[in-house]
């Protein structure tokens, strides 16, 4: 699977859990991998880190877990 398809997936799996994310690690950042949550973390550094390790470049997502939109321009996409 491409790593835009793996984001993909992986958002639209994350906004279906976003309502109890929020209740129980808000303003953490999961990392997701196959249209899952596999982990928590303090940080998004701690998060791709993680990822990288794992599952290797483009193969995972991270996002943070909060009702707040937030643009980082290109760097809110997928890192390869």
């Amino acid at each position: 699977m491409s790593g835009q398809s793996e984001a993909h997936r992986n958002h639209e799996a994350f906004m279906k859990l976003l309502p109890s994310l929020i209740e129980t690690d808000p303003e953490r950042c999961a990392l997701m991998h196959d249209g899952e949550v596999v982990d928590i973390f303090e940080t998004s550094d701690d998060a791709r880190f993680a990822g990288r390790k794992r599952y290797g470049r483009g193969r995972f997502s991270t996002q943070r877990i909060t009702t707040r939109v937030v643009d980082l321009g290109w760097f809110s996409h997928v890192l390869a």
